[in-house]
């Protein structure tokens, strides 16, 4: 039962981790971009 909690756990933690990682690399990288603002959105006009 404990290393079933661990697995799920686990898996849980490494989705938040690669969801943020995703988050910070669009921030990083758009933000230095032509045509995105420094919040790494792609600017309408």
């Amino acid at each position: 039962m404990k290393k079933t909690i661990k697995i799920i756990l686990g898996i849980v933690l490494l989705g938040i981790v690669l969801v943020a990682s995703a988050g910070i690399y669009k921030f990083n990288y758009l933000s230095g971009q032509p045509g995105y603002d420094v919040d790494g959105n792609k600017i309408d006009s």
